[in-house]
């Protein structure tokens, strides 16, 4: 059943944990999605329930691998990785969360 409101956005916030998203990455989505109504509320409800499932260190539903291959590919997104055959990186954040 299709839920909306606080249910959703709080739901929204926990998967991206238990998937493994990078913090970093999810921040910046947040920062991004202020602009969608409800403006800050949302938001914020999606960031409480990222960080309390990081605090609480909850159990991830994919493997570590993934987890590494996704915060991969999320960082390359923000540091916007020239596609060249070189693979050369524009910037360099290293990936230890």
């Amino acid at each position: 059943r299709p839920t909306s409101g606080f249910a959703a956005w709080y739901r929204q916030g926990y998967m991206d944990y238990c998937m493994g998203c990078h913090p970093l990455f999810e921040i910046l989505k947040i920062i991004r999605r202020l602009g969608a109504r409800p403006y800050v509320l949302g938001a914020l409800v999606r960031l409480w329930a990222f960080a309390y499932a990081h605090f609480r260190r909850e159990r991830r539903i994919v493997s570590s691998a993934f987890v590494k291959f996704l915060r991969a590919e999320q960082m390359g997104r923000l540091c916007h990785r020239e596609q060249s055959t070189d693979s050369t990186v524009v910037c360099d954040v290293s990936n230890k969360v």
